[in-house]
């Protein structure tokens, strides 16, 4: 799966997936940083369903002067790509 992000600013990002026993580790954790212009791109395996949910990528956002964000991505069945823009809000 290819995800592309854009934030405002340049910001560390850490996204975290279950492995393929639908179990979490730090091999599946990663702190990403942005470029210039905000943007980032995360090539990854979609993260297999477990304890009755669907599969989803929690994505962890901090950026300095700004509340943290961390929210989930749910890819659709079959979904290769996603593209989407995250707003952060002022503290």
């Amino acid at each position: 799966m290819r995800i592309l992000f854009r934030l405002h600013g340049q910001v560390e990002c850490g996204p975290l997936l279950a492995g393929p026993d639908g179990q979490y580790s730090d091999a599946y954790r990663a702190a990403i940083v942005t470029d210039r212009r905000g943007r980032y791109r995360l090539t990854t395996s979609v993260p297999p369903p477990y304890a009755r949910r669907p599969p989803h990528i929690h994505i962890l956002v901090d950026m300095r002067g700004y509340a943290g964000l961390i929210t989930q991505h749910y890819p659709r069945a079959g979904q290769s790509r996603a593209t989407f823009d995250l707003t952060m809000e002022t503290e």
